[in-house]
């Protein structure tokens, strides 16, 4: 049953920026990267697309990374994982001037708190929807697992943890949401 498959796609993409991607020798534009993420949602209306994200690239403006975050807005990732760029020896990047840390970290936060902005959009996307739960772990008195789109699911009244249930998601908590088993 397709219709309720709601899967997780981690589509890496490093940078927003062109100009940033061709110097990090990536083969792809910002453009290639929106389309595929179309087509993904075109099947998968709910997938959760989660990302890598680098800032502080050597070359990398303002300008650069105000292109990263405006697509950061239009593809409405479900989480982001973002990291500061930092030279590795044998990469092209070593030998390039490396931005000042304060400029990095700065950016750093500005995309820790567009992180937190899209995983609360996403999960409110799918607040009264029903999803597949797996069971991971109890945790403070809840049932904590995963949504099939990798949303930390916390359920009260979980009963079998050795299939995949159909629960109902409630509202956001902690970092996900709590859900309902569907009897």
């Amino acid at each position: 049953n397709m219709k309720n498959f709601a899967p997780h796609f981690h589509l890496s993409l490093q940078s927003g920026s062109n100009a940033v991607l061709k110097k990090m020798n990536r083969h792809y534009t910002r453009e290639e990267y929106a389309e595929k993420v179309d087509l993904v949602r075109k099947y998968f209306p709910d997938a959760g697309i989660t990302t890598d994200i680098i800032v502080g690239f050597p070359t990398e403006t303002e300008r650069n990374f105000n292109e990263t975050m405006e697509l950061v807005d239009k593809v409405k990732f479900s989480d982001i994982h973002p990291f500061i760029f930092s030279p590795r020896q044998g990469t092209v990047a070593y030998k390039m001037q490396d931005l000042p840390s304060q400029i990095k970290q700065e950016r750093q936060n500005l995309l820790m708190q567009k992180k937190q902005q899209v995983k609360l959009e996403f999960i409110n996307s799918i607040i009264g929807t029903t999803q597949d739960f797996l069971f991971e772990e109890v945790k403070d008195g809840y049932y904590t697992g995963y949504s099939g789109n990798y949303v930390r699911l916390y359920v009260k009244d979980y009963i079998d943890n050795g299939k995949i249930n159909k629960v109902r998601v409630i509202q956001p908590f902690n970092d996900g949401a709590i859900a309902e088993m569907i009897q």
